[in-house]
């Protein structure tokens, strides 16, 4: 059991059900479901350990069996449908399904070649899948329909619902006297830096109780966890708008938060996996087949957080070198990602998609049911 503990706060705790679940994180967490679950998705990291792009194939994996009849292999040639995915992040636990499955050979099982690009940022992310440079991403919802609906010939497809719930959140000391978004009113807001996707989420929460940026309160960079931990006890910030990861880093070093109540507007959120149009069309077989890994990894897994820190470590030690903060870390990302046991748990609904689209763009003119497919969730 980890020292510490975040409250939340009393109608936060009401809200409970798929898309928001306020229950027990580590040791009293609330959570509200990207990858970028530290502010940038970084997840435990101790220094510069971003992995190298990562390739495994049919041919190649360790770990191999015969291929299921629906495996993703070329009609015509036999060889392994190839996958380029980009990441939003650095960090292993945070992005635990995709590695599990490259590392143990899931996608070569389906008759896949899948390479895993991490770079650092939703933004960088989303700009690599408009540009073509990728086939697939993982990225929370509502910032990639906000850049489709401004950016013309993008158009990304949401396959698959991989984060259930809100990977953010504002985070308060719990005896700092601040009871909701409003109080934040000429206060510092901490965030990891000021272009990550959980600055965007701080600033919709301040918008939706009438606060702006720059005007009514300030977003001050000061990084991930550890160090956003040292800003809240200089009194650098008064509160800190990041990730579920960070916040069970900070929990894990025995530091009390409480988590403000988002408002209704930011209950939807959530994040999985985006594909174009182009590569949907031309790879269903594979995309069904990059799912049914995903699935499988998260299933090895299971509720277990040293087993998956163990397996971060065979990837790139230096990001659990703390075991403490790296087991809070893989509880969060497992309360997360762990929904995701099924591939049919990948589908969403229409109230969902209206909700993302509403929060996204200000309820803006445009067929949001374009950017989502159920089809490759309902194998």
């Amino acid at each position: 059991m980890l020292n510490g503990e975040i409250r939340v706060s009393r109608k936060l705790r009401q809200r409970r059900g798929r898309r928001f679940v306020a229950g027990s994180l580590v040791a009293g967490l609330c959570l509200g479901g990207v990858a970028a679950c530290s502010s940038s998705g970084s997840g435990t990291n101790t220094g510069d350990t971003t992995p190298a792009s990562t390739t495994t194939s049919a041919s190649s994996a360790e770990t191999t069996s015969a291929a299921p009849e629906t495996a993703s292999t070329s009609p015509t040639t036999g060889t392994p449908t190839k996958i380029s995915m980009v990441l939003p992040t650095t960090g292993i636990i945070s992005e635990y399904p995709l590695w599990v499955a490259l590392k143990l050979g899931y996608y070569a099982e389906e008759g896949l070649d899948v390479t895993i690009n991490p770079v650092k940022g939703g933004d960088l992310a989303t700009t690599t899948l408009a540009a073509g440079k990728a086939d697939l991403t993982h990225l929370p919802i509502q910032g990639v329909l906000l850049a489709a609906s401004k950016q013309a010939g993008f158009h990304p497809v949401f396959i698959c619902e991989a984060v259930h719930g809100d990977p953010f959140g504002v985070y308060v000391p719990s005896d700092s006297g601040i009871k909701s978004a409003a109080d934040l009113k000429g206060k510092t807001i901490g965030v990891e830096s000021l272009t990550t996707p959980a600055a965007d989420y701080t600033r919709n929460v301040e918008a939706g109780v009438g606060l702006a940026d720059k005007t009514d309160y300030k977003l001050l960079p000061v990084g991930a966890a550890g160090e956003a931990l040292a800003a809240l006890q200089r009194g650098d910030i008064q509160a800190y708008g990041g990730g579920v990861g960070d916040a069970a880093i900070i929990l894990a070093k025995g530091y009390k938060l409480t988590q403000l109540d988002p408002g209704p507007s930011l209950l939807a959120d959530g994040g999985g996996f985006w594909t174009t149009q182009k590569f949907l069309d031309a790879h269903p077989d594979a995309l069904k087949a990059f799912l049914r890994a995903e699935v499988k990894a998260v299933n090895y897994i299971g509720k277990d957080a040293d087993k998956l820190v163990d397996f971060a470590a065979t990837v790139q030690p230096s990001q659990v070198a703390d075991r403490a903060v790296a087991i809070a870390d893989a509880e969060a990302f497992i309360a997360l990602r762990g929904g995701t046991n099924t591939v049919k748990g990948c589908a969403v609904t229409q109230d969902q998609i209206d909700g993302w689209w509403k929060a996204a763009t200000g309820g803006a003119s445009g067929d949001p049911t374009q950017y989502f497919n159920n089809d490759i969730a309902n194998q």
